[in-house]
């Protein structure tokens, strides 16, 4: 049996945000589905919540959940592009250039959403917690807004999933378990690319999601 080596690789704060993340956008879907519109607005401000620590977290968190420790140039996702198949068996302690463009657009899109939701109005019972700032053509224009970039939210979830599907069956890597347990595991001999990740700063840990907390907490008293 091949020997395996576990890296240190996502810290507790980045997979208490994948997972919470996960379960405020499926109520928030849910909710919709359900005509349950006040869920609707308590899930759709934990996802703003969740983003805007994950914002914070990429600043001031562990090495892997720094941004500017997985951002790199478009370049170098071309680069590695090229060499996807050659690239899935190598394992990356952290996200790789690829991915990282991924993560981004998985952030931005999933703030615009929160953020667009703020604003909504569905002209019956429901406002977001910020529409009564805006003009009633602003908020059937930002309303627009939410539900066509939810369309983009999806499309950008669909390729995440696909990336999985793809490390799973071509380089023979779970991306998942990692997410769950902390730690990446591979046969000893694979190719590593990176370090293992840093302890976990829990002062700034509470600091971001003192901030996030807060922020939340002011769009509802405006």
């Amino acid at each position: 049996m091949t020997n395996q080596r576990c890296y240190a690789l996502w810290d507790l704060p980045v997979r208490l945000f994948h997972w919470l993340l996960l379960a405020a956008m499926v109520t928030a879907w849910a909710s919709v589905e359900l005509d349950a519109m006040r869920v609707h607005i308590w899930a759709g401000q934990t996802v703003l919540g969740l983003v805007l620590f994950r914002l914070l977290w990429g600043v001031l968190g562990t090495r892997t959940a720094r941004f500017a420790s997985f951002v790199r140039s478009p370049k170098l996702a071309l680069a590695y592009a090229r060499s996807l198949r050659e690239q899935m068996k190598v394992l990356h302690l952290g996200h790789n250039p690829l991915g990282a463009f991924s993560v981004l657009g998985l952030i931005v899109l999933t703030l615009l959403q929160a953020g667009t939701g703020l604003f909504a109005d569905d002209d019956v019972m429901t406002q977001g917690s910020l529409a009564h700032l805006l003009s009633s053509s602003t908020r059937e224009w930002l309303t627009s807004l939410h539900k066509l970039n939810f369309n983009l939210l999806l499309g950008m979830i669909g390729l995440h999933l696909l990336a999985i599907a793809l490390y799973w069956r071509l380089g023979r890597q779970n991306l998942v378990r990692p997410m769950v347990t902390g730690k990446a595991c591979a046969p000893a001999d694979r190719a590593v690319d990176g370090e293992e990740n840093t302890a976990t700063p829990w002062m700034r840990f509470v600091l971001s999601v003192g901030v996030a907390v807060g922020v939340v907490w002011l769009v509802n008293v405006v």
